[in-house]
Formats: structure tokens, C-alpha cells, sequence
């Protein structure tokens, strides 16, 4: 006859379980919405710059300050094309920077690349602010 240590189960070996696609894909979360802030932040910032140098020369001088006005049907071309790709820069910015916003804070609540989430909101709160700086600062400082 056998003895009952014969008879019992093998020990299982821990087996670990790979991460699911949906977690992997998950986690990944933080680090994309991270370099949609980054390109974001250097495309503001350059038609910043772009549009701060092409306006600056159209900038009317007064004697407590200055003025611009870029509006669309300007007899110069360069102001008309100011008028309506500045307000896009504006509005597609913000936007973009609002789905940036809302995904980082996603991204921190649900620990999906918490730390990237945290500087991608950092990046879309500072960057319209930098932006505007710089777009008035090159206006005055250049015209």
C-alpha cells in the first residue's frame, strides 16, 4: 500500500501573470498625454515667436503705450493673414491644451504615469501664459 505522502499534489511553482494589454496600454497613458503637452508647449511657443516678429513692424506707437490690429481684409497681407491665424492659434491651442488638462488629471486620479501626468498639467496651464509673453513682449520690443 502507499502512504497519503504519496498521493497529495505537487507544490505549485508561483507562476507570474504578464500585465494585459489593457494595463500596459493604461499605463502608458501619462507618458503620451506628456509628449502631446511637450509638442504642445514648443508649436505655441514658435508661432509665438512667428507671429510676434511678422506684427511687430504693423504696431501703431502712442504716446502711453501701443496698439495693434490685426483683423482679416487688411490691405497688407501680412496683417490680414495675422488676423486670421492668430485667433486659430488661440482657439486650437486652448482647446488642444483643454484635452491635455483633462487627460493629465485622468492620468493622475487613476496612477496611469502619475508623475508625466503631473508635469503634462504643469505644461498646459504655463504654456498659454509663456505664450502670450512672448507674443507681446517681440511686439513691443520689435516694432
Amino acid at each position: 500500500m502507499t502512504s497519503p505522502e504519496t498521493l497529495s499534489a505537487p507544490e505549485p511553482t508561483p507562476v507570474s501573470v504578464p500585465a494585459t494589454p489593457e494595463s500596459a496600454r493604461a499605463h502608458r497613458a501619462g507618458r503620451n498625454v506628456f509628449i502631446a503637452a511637450i509638442i504642445l508647449a514648443v508649436l505655441s511657443l514658435a508661432l509665438s515667436v512667428t507671429f510676434g516678429a511678422l506684427g511687430a513692424p504693423y504696431v501703431d506707437r502712442t504716446g502711453g503705450g501701443f496698439q495693434f490690429n490685426f483683423q482679416f481684409g487688411d490691405p497688407r497681407p501680412t496683417v490680414s493673414l495675422l488676423g486670421v491665424l492668430s485667433p486659430l492659434h488661440v482657439v486650437v491651442g486652448g482647446l488642444v491644451g483643454l484635452w491635455i488638462i483633462v487627460q493629465s488629471i485622468v492620468a493622475i486620479a487613476a496612477d496611469w504615469g502619475r508623475t508625466a501626468g503631473i508635469v503634462a498639467l504643469i505644461l498646459a496651464v504655463v504654456t498659454p501664459i509663456i505664450s502670450f509673453v512672448v507674443f507681446i513682449t517681440l511686439l513691443v520690443t520689435l516694432g
